[in-house]
């Protein structure tokens, strides 16, 4: 190991220290009080990383913002920036009972928003520093974490990034792993959807199965599958080959139809040619775009997003993330945490900041790179399935606050109309007419103030006609006879 360099913080020790193994080439770009960005030559190829100690100082943050955004126009290359930023994304990444700086969560979105950043998943720890103190001034935040741009993911066939062991420290050290190589790694078999779409499909699994095998019938079963697979494979490569070859080639093979007919002028020959290779390019669209969307594991799907990047994109961030390179990414991947169903439980009227790490979590869904690679079409399913399936269960449970509702319904009114949640744009149409369904000339999507009122009355209803346990615990615990139960902005007959 040798030292690389120290950041420079004029009549100040440094804080950040730059070590690497002595084979590696680099070239220090720029260094200040809370970075330092370095160019490392890896098997031929520059990365950019950059290390950061972020100040407690609202204003100074702001110079770094400032300073990683000239950054990353200037150096072009694949880069990271990894470290301490002392400020996190939303509520949802503190654990406290004080309400975290706006302003600072704010300031810390916009710059990765505004330069379409990605954060690269951290396994291990969920808050990665905490102050130490006991009872209500006990404070969890996530404070350090990795960052890169699209290019880093596109020039790397492995990233992963953890939390080790915490010692003396109050923050969780941090694991950044990348690899640039060439190594080609065995991927496992799956049952792809867009099989299901050629007709022959289905004799080749007829086919397979009905041959004999002498044994038990679970050994039976285990070798019918195995020469299934071995089936399927060979019948992928000779019947899709590469889909991704299949559609550039088809694709040409329409404009070179189209220009001829543009130089040549119309003949019911080249019109007939023209529609049966549009036919065959539709074909080979939707294979491909089923491919994209399982191996990019996203539930929901728009059929306007068919030529974007974004499902490959997630496609490639969801497969560099996944392989396994040390026995704690090997623990991660087989053994992930258990997400556990929580609600809120508190005294008086509901208030927004006890709903603030729920609102923070839908911002974070509706990041600027998405909307970016999204259609309209496809903006509008990302907001019907994901983001409000998120608050279903919140808005179902809970009275929530108005000026909360309104705050999510500004974000994807944004969202969908300008691409970024805190842009306003004027349109023609209202919100309360893009609520409408389709048939009555809407989008779809459902307004959140409606979905809170009605799954309210439905929870009084069950609360005074149900016979469920529940019902009659709080008819009997709370309620009197000659009292009607209110909900606030509900009104009850």
């Amino acid at each position: 190991m040798k030292l690389l360099c120290v950041n420079n913080r004029g009549t100040l020790l440094p804080n950040i220290w730059c070590f690497c193994s002595k084979n590696i080439n680099h070239v220090l770009i720029c260094s200040n009080d809370q970075q330092i960005t370095l160019l490392v030559d890896l098997n031929g190829k520059f990365f950019g990383i950059t290390g950061v100690y972020a100040s407690n100082c609202l204003t100074k943050r702001r110079q770094l913002w400032d300073t990683l955004k000239n950054i990353q126009d200037t150096i072009n290359l694949p880069w990271c920036c990894m470290g301490d930023f002392n400020t996190i994304l939303g509520a949802h990444e503190q654990r406290s009972n004080y309400r975290p700086s706006q302003v600072a969560m704010q300031d810390f979105q916009n710059w990765t928003d505004s330069n379409n950043l990605i954060h690269i998943h951290t396994r291990g720890a969920d808050y990665t520093w905490l102050n130490g103190r006991r009872g209500r001034f006990n404070i969890q935040r996530r404070l350090d974490r990795a960052i890169c741009n699209q290019d880093w993911f596109n020039a790397c066939n492995l990233v992963s990034c953890s939390t080790l062991t915490k010692l003396r420290s109050d923050h969780f050290p941090i694991l950044l792993e990348f690899r640039n190589d060439d190594i080609q790694y065995s991927s496992q078999f799956k049952f792809m959807k867009m099989w299901i779409s050629h007709t022959d499909c289905i004799n080749v699994v007829k086919d397979s199965c009905n041959n004999n095998f002498i044994g038990c019938p679970m050994f039976v079963l285990n070798q019918k599958l195995k020469h299934l697979k071995t089936t399927l494979k060979v019948w992928t490569k000779t019947t899709f080959n590469d889909i991704h070859v299949q559609v550039k080639e088809v694709t040409d093979k329409v404009d070179l139809i189209q220009a001829e007919i543009d130089s040549s002028g119309v003949t019911d020959e080249l019109i007939n040619q023209e529609k049966n290779a549009q036919i065959q390019l539709e074909k080979v669209l939707e294979i491909e775009e089923t491919y994209w969307q399982q191996k990019s594991r996203v539930n929901w799907f728009s059929q306007g997003d068919r030529n974007t990047t974004f499902f490959p994109r997630m496609a490639k961030i969801r497969n560099a993330s996944n392989l396994i390179t040390s026995i704690s990414n090997w623990f991660y991947n087989w053994f992930p945490s258990i997400s556990i169903s929580w609600f809120l439980i508190f005294k008086g009227k509901p208030k927004s900041i006890y709903f603030q790490p729920f609102a923070d979590k839908v911002k974070n869904k509706l990041s600027a790179w998405k909307a970016s690679l999204l259609s309209m079409a496809g903006k509008v399913q990302l907001i019907k399935s994901v983001v409000q399936n998120m608050l279903l269960h919140c808005l179902s449970i809970y009275s929530s606050p108005v000026n909360l509702l309104k705050e999510l319904e500004k974000w994807m009114r944004n969202f969908i109309w300008s691409r970024d949640i805190n842009q306003r744009k004027l349109v023609t149409v209202s919100w309360h007419k893009v609520c409408n369904p389709f048939k009555e000339g809407g989008l779809g999507i459902r307004n959140l103030s409606d979905i809170n009122e009605a799954s309210n009355l439905k929870n009084c209803w069950d609360i005074m006609q149900s016979d469920l346990q529940w019902a009659q615990l709080v008819r009997s615990r709370v309620l009197r006879d000659t009292v009607t139960p209110r909900f606030p902005n509900i009104k009850i007959s």
